[in-house]
């Protein structure tokens, strides 16, 4: 930007793309897989002082359907000057769909819509009405007393990478009620806290969180959706307990898992994952696992997953699996699977794993898989073909081309 641009909007622009995929051979990557149509009622302009726009990484633009916008990439914006945003009304978005807007970097976001803030102390936030808090910068939160959240509105939307330190608190969201964090947020929680969530909630969180509590938290949602769009990081020093009642886990970008040591997860017993209906995987955009360290599992049982109707597990993207050490997998007993109903994978591009050591699986038995019907492929997926994959520490390629027709 040479000078100080103005975005001017005098009707309500309309943006059709006719074709799926739009790709470009910069740093910015566009995926769309539906022709998606924003609204915008208002002539916004945006004042912008500063002319310089940088962006850290390569963001990436995935739509997975009409009503549905992800920023996976963390873009930062950096102005000279103080940006000026004037708005004639309050802006109006409208689309087709259920809009779901995630941003994983820390922006600035401001809507117009005056909330009402009411504070009596320093560790009581009252929202009265359907109303928006909006924390545009990096905001930071302290609190030494149990503090308590009170929501009567539908809306908190945070979009700063905001740092939450409460040493023994409980939140309490009485309606139906959206959570959004566009930042990186740090939840820090010294005490065994408890999450009460009583209304049909949805969690949004686009940026890489990170949870931190030494005490064994519980986590009640009577809701069914969970939605973690951006690399999250758990660290737990107790066994936690999460209670669900809906039998939907949507990760919607391109979630990253990052362990600097070598990860040891012990079990004593042998886990079961129990789940009330037919469990699915939506995942828009290639997953990445990183890992400095050759892992460890360590289970003293067989592991046993128990589901009532066939998993279906959709990728529209191509996974990375990055390992600089050889994985190891131990044990005691054969793992076993159940499943009522034939597995379904669609994949629309082929995964890539990529190891510098060859992996290690030690059993003491043989796996067990039982099926009550054969694995489905579906016939939409015309062609996967693995590209070559170079990797500089080993200097090796493999080519591999797999078609499916």
């Amino acid at each position: 930007m040479s000078g100080s641009p103005t975005l001017l909007m005098s009707g309500p622009p309309t943006l059709l793309m006719s074709g799926p995929t739009l790709l470009m051979s910069g740093p910015p990557t566009l995926l769309m897989s539906g022709p998606p149509t924003l609204l915008m009622s208002g002539p916004p302009t945006l004042l912008m002082s500063g002319p310089t726009l940088l962006m850290s990484g390569p963001p990436t633009l995935l739509m997975s359907g009409p009503p549905t916008l992800l920023m996976s990439g963390p873009p930062t914006l950096l102005m000279s000057g103080p940006p000026t945003l004037l708005m004639s009304g309050p802006p109006t978005l409208l689309m087709s769909g259920p809009p779901t807007l995630l941003m994983s970097g820390p922006p600035t976001l401001l809507m117009a819509g005056p909330p009402t803030l009411l504070m009596s102390g320093p560790s009581t936030l009252l929202m009265s009405g359907p109303s928006t808090l909006l924390m545009s910068g990096p905001p930071t939160l302290l609190m030494s007393g149990p503090p308590t959240l009170l929501m009567s509105g539908p809306t908190l939307l945070m979009s700063g990478p905001s740092t939450l330190l409460m040493s023994g608190p409980t939140l309490l969201m009485s309606g139906p009620s959206t959570l959004l964090m566009s930042g990186p947020p740090t939840l820090l929680m010294s005490g065994p806290s408890t999450l009460l969530m009583s209304g049909p909630s949805t969690l949004l969180m686009s940026g890489p969180p990170t949870l931190l509590m030494s005490g064994p938290p519980t986590l009640l949602m009577s809701g069914p959706t969970l939605l973690m769009s951006g690399p999250p990081t758990l660290l737990m020093s107790g066994p936690p307990t999460l209670l669900m009642s809906g039998p939907t886990l949507l990760m919607s970008g391109p979630s990253t898992l990052l362990m600097s040591g070598p990860p040891t997860l012990l079990m004593s017993g042998p886990p079961t994952l129990l789940m009330s209906g037919p469990p699915t995987l939506l995942m828009s955009g290639p997953p990445t696992l990183l890992m400095s360290g050759p892992p460890t599992l360590l289970m003293s049982g067989p592991p046993t997953l128990l589901m009532s109707g066939p998993p279906t597990l959709l990728m529209s993207g191509a996974p990375t699996l990055l390992m600089s050490g050889a994985p190891t997998l131990l044990m005691s007993g054969p793992p076993t699977l159940l499943m009522s109903g034939p597995p379904t994978l669609l994949m629309s591009r082929p995964p890539t794993l990529l190891m510098s050591g060859p992996p290690t699986l030690l059993m003491s038995g043989p796996p067990t898989l039982l099926m009550s019907g054969p694995p489905t492929l579906l016939p939409w997926v015309p062609c996967l073909s693995f590209m070559r994959v170079y990797y500089i520490q080993d200097l090796y390629a493999l080519t591999i081309t797999l078609c499916l027709f």
